[in-house]
């Protein structure tokens, strides 16, 4: 694990560099947690998104790649059918619908300080999150949701769906991205409680707010499988604040950068 002198020289470096992304600016939900992060001084974010539709011609819509495809639409807000079907009028290759939710890449001081994080995004709403070591000590928390969205429309340039279809499919694509908005905010205020608590390490598991609705989903599933918890009683919402990081989640720094046909997360500035 690095010292804290050579943590702050990556932070300086990365906070100064330019933003190389698609946009070439930070994603204007996503200030308030960036200065809220970046501000803290065991913290400092790497890249980011706020979430985002977008339309995707590729040579297959199976198996999309980075390299040989065209970028023909992409919003951070919600979007209208209507500008869909423009962006789809001269296409000659196959075409993807996605939704991309919220991401975030922090650099962490400790490993205690990348617990905390991770605590409070999974409890947020973010349960794809995870925490990954690299070789030169580098402790970095990737936040991210399970919640997407990816729906074929072209082959080969011709349009497989209806225009009404394609205005359900905008209405879907605004719901999520409502719903990433909301748990971005819970985020928010998770971070704000933890950060500014005496004792950040050592949170309240009562301080935190929970993401209700992942809890249900989660609690439902789990019931249907074995139809009570691992204890033989029926769960409590307290087991979802009591989560805590094992060994077993710590993975390989590689496996957490998205990657779709350039990356367009923002490189996190000093804001």
């Amino acid at each position: 694990m690095a010292n804290r002198t050579q943590f702050e020289e990556w932070k300086e470096q990365c906070l100064r560099k330019a933003d190389l992304s698609r946009k070439g600016a930070v994603d204007v939900g996503l200030v308030s947690v960036l200065q809220e992060l970046n501000g803290n001084s065991n913290f400092f974010c790497t890249s980011s998104c706020s979430g985002r539709i977008l339309l995707i011609e590729a040579e297959s819509a199976a198996g999309v790649q980075k390299q040989g495809c065209t970028w023909l639409f992409v919003s951070h807000s919600l979007v209208l059918a209507k500008d869909l079907e423009k962006a789809l009028e001269s296409v000659s290759r196959d075409v993807t619908l996605k939704f991309e939710a919220f991401v975030l890449h922090v650099q962490c001081w400790r490993l205690d300080d990348a617990r905390l994080l991770h605590t409070v995004a999974v409890q947020s709403g973010f349960r794809n999150s995870g925490i990954a070591m690299g070789k030169k000590g580098k402790v970095i928390v990737a936040i991210r949701s399970t919640h997407g969205l990816e729906v074929p429309l072209c082959r080969s340039g011709v349009l497989l769906v209806s225009n009404e279809y394609l205005e359900f499919l905008a209405h879907t694509a605004n719901e999520k991205m409502k719903d990433n908005w909301s748990k971005i905010e819970r985020f928010l205020r998770n971070v704000q409680v933890a950060l500014h608590s005496g004792n950040p390490v050592a949170i309240k598991k009562q301080e935190i707010e929970v993401d209700h609705h992942d809890y249900v989903r989660r609690s439902r599933r789990k019931h249907e499988v074995s139809g009570k918890s691992s204890r033989g009683q029926d769960m409590d919402i307290d087991e979802v604040a009591q989560f805590s990081v094992g060994e077993d989640i710590i993975q390989d720094l590689n496996g957490f950068w998205p990657g779709l046909c350039g990356d367009d997360d923002s490189v996190c500035h000093s804001i």
